[in-house]
């Protein structure tokens, strides 16, 4: 039995304590309509239909990075596989397997790509051990323990010689974390830690997590948001600092965020804080970033979706639902 997946690939100073962002995008000075044409930002647009077979089944898509021809894309969810498909959808191989055995994993919880080595590395939150493969040849190289075993992370990201990964704490005792490590990629070590989790609310439950922390945008930069941030960060081949913000007068509050986080927590089947979160403006996310645009989407009162687009070269916004 044969189904398709599809990829549809687009061609393409506010003071904090933190420091300062590059851009302030304010929800009162924005226009807002329904939707608007995707010609404003995309001068084009494919839809690749990803062959899915016993070899390549895919229940989600939780990542997607690209290198050269090859779309590599990991099913977390359900499979726990990496699979690598041309750029017409056809399906080419799985890189490395689960097992117990020497380079074999556990538990994918992500992957990113050394492209200029032809390495891509494989995060195995339950193992605390990043694999890396050479995925030309399709073969372990080398497997690292993440030094730091009191914090989990969920999302990684291979920046200039060095590994980026989010923060969070399996132990409900634990109330503030970093909230980006930089890793060795030859022996796991933590370089350094950035920010703290009050640039997030001090929300660090690992259970309930954004799909994606880093977004790559232009010059080979890459933007970080978790999902009480405001302020979302830049990573680049210097440092890291704030970018962006969004101000939106009913982005959700602190003590708002407890109260809710708290309810999922002691309600008889452990709800989720979508549900008790039934106000407010969170959720900063789909980040993508061109010459001319920054925009994203961000959740509204639970179940409402709205999306930015803001033009760096005239500061204007338009707040709208859809492209």
């Amino acid at each position: 039995m044969r189904q398709l997946y599809h990829i549809i690939i687009l061609s393409t100073f506010y003071s904090f304590a933190w420091g300062q962002v590059k851009y302030e995008i304010d929800i009162n000075k924005a226009e807002v309509k329904n939707n608007i044409p995707m010609s404003i930002v995309f001068k084009s647009m494919k839809i690749i239909p990803l062959e899915t077979n016993e070899n390549s089944l895919i229940a989600r898509i939780n990542k997607i990075e690209i290198y050269n021809n090859w779309i590599f894309v990991i099913d977390n969810f359900k499979a726990n596989t990496l699979h690598i498909f041309d750029k017409e959808g056809n399906y080419i191989k799985q890189i490395g397997r689960k097992g117990s055995d020497p380079g074999e994993y556990k538990q994918l919880s992500t992957f990113t790509i050394d492209k200029q080595n032809k390495h891509v590395y494989l995060l195995d939150n339950y193992l605390h051990k990043i694999f890396i493969y050479d995925f030309i040849q399709n073969k372990c190289v080398k497997e690292i323990s993440i030094k730091n075993h009191q914090y989990e992370s969920f999302h990684m990201q291979y920046i200039d010689g060095f590994l980026y990964t989010d923060v969070y704490s399996y132990n409900p005792q634990i109330k503030k974390t970093p909230l980006i490590q930089k890793i060795d990629c030859e022996s796991g070590n933590i370089i350094k830690a950035f920010y703290d989790s009050s640039f997030n609310m001090d929300y660090v439950n690992r259970n309930e997590i954004e799909s994606f922390a880093f977004y790559p945008i232009a010059n080979n930069n890459f933007c970080f948001a978790q999902r009480f941030m405001n302020t979302i960060l830049l990573i680049d081949q210097k440092n890291i600092s704030p970018y962006f913000s969004f101000r939106h007068p009913n982005f959700v509050k602190k003590e708002e965020m407890e109260d809710a986080a708290s309810k999922a927590y002691n309600s008889p089947k452990r709800s989720s804080i979508y549900i008790t979160l039934k106000k407010g403006v969170y959720s900063i996310n789909e980040i993508f970033e061109t010459n001319k645009h920054i925009s994203f989407s961000y959740i509204m009162n639970r179940n409402v979706i709205r999306t930015i687009l803001y033009d760096k070269t005239n500061n204007k916004t338009i707040d709208f639902d859809f492209f």
